[in-house]
């Protein structure tokens, strides 16, 4: 009965102090990881989601990991984490599939257009290696940037109106509706966004507004659609090519828009305006 206790006892030891890959080759042990951010780039955030995907590009863990970090255990293999601030969520899409998630701005108002995208901040980082080493734990820093960026504009030139004027929409075009961690073309498409909280000051006649986007399209033109109300009649204003302006501004995340109207010599009468003639410039 003694030899049969000590044989139990001497099992139960090496089964606590072997790892279990040498008892069980084909059993898998998950590794201790710590998820850590470093907020150098962007404002830290109150909560992050973390998508974890495999080698195949298949969602394997989510988890909802807050400004300080958060330890996670995940199978030893090569892996993908994306990571962005919760308060988007409900812009984001596709999460099942690397390939397929994406973020988008929501939908405008008018058909074809998107609104204003709340602020979007994020970090993708590819081949994380999680090892057989037990015993230690595995650090993974992500350094979340700005996805989304801002967008000013300033118009100028309208001094001479006075305060008759209501200003019915900003909007600008060329601009990419969403964004993709992969990088797939395939979700993400050129789109026109109106600007918000459009102010007019009739004492300098200037213009403004701000929008959050995605940035613009590649190969398309920026252009700003300006719709104003003079006196109780519609205007409209040719539209302003601001594409230079924007590829040259030396903060992309944060752009404004300057645009200057020469209305000195400008007929009032709308019923002449040729939208097809650049220099008829009728309000």
């Amino acid at each position: 009965m003694k030899n049969t206790i000590r044989i139990f006892v001497i099992f139960s030891l090496l089964l606590s102090s072997c790892y279990n890959k040498d008892l069980c080759p084909d059993c898998e042990i998950q590794e201790g990881l710590s998820i850590k951010f470093d907020w150098s780039k962007v404002a830290p955030q109150p909560l992050m989601t973390t998508l974890v995907y495999n080698a195949k590009g298949e969602l394997v863990k989510k988890y909802q990991v807050p400004e300080g970090g958060k330890d996670i255990s995940l199978l030893p293999g090569k892996y993908t984490i994306v990571t962005y601030n919760s308060s988007s969520d409900s812009q984001w899409s596709g999460e099942n599939s690397l390939n397929t998630l994406h973020v988008t701005s929501p939908d405008g108002d008018q058909a074809g257009e998107k609104a204003s995208s709340t602020y979007v901040c994020g970090a993708t980082k590819r081949d994380v290696v999680v090892k057989n080493e037990s015993g230690t734990e595995q650090v993974i820093s992500l350094t979340p940037t700005e996805i989304t960026d801002h967008y000013t504009y300033q118009i100028s030139g309208l001094s001479s109106l006075g305060d008759k004027v209501t200003i019915n929409s900003v909007s600008l075009s060329g601009l990419n509706d969403g964004y993709s961690p992969n990088g797939n073309s395939s979700v993400v498409h050129t789109c026109t966004v109106p600007f918000d909280d459009n102010d007019y000051d009739p004492q300098t006649g200037s213009l403004s507004g701000h929008m959050t986007c995605f940035g613009p399209h590649p190969g398309e033109k920026d252009n700003v659609t300006i719709s104003i109300t003079y006196d109780g009649k519609q205007v409209k204003i040719p539209v302003q090519n601001v594409t230079e302006q924007i590829s040259s501004s030396t903060d992309p995340h944060n752009v404004i828009i300057h645009i200057v109207l020469d209305i000195v010599d400008i007929d009032f009468d709308v019923d002449d305006w040729d939208p097809q003639d650049p220099t008829d410039i009728i309000l």
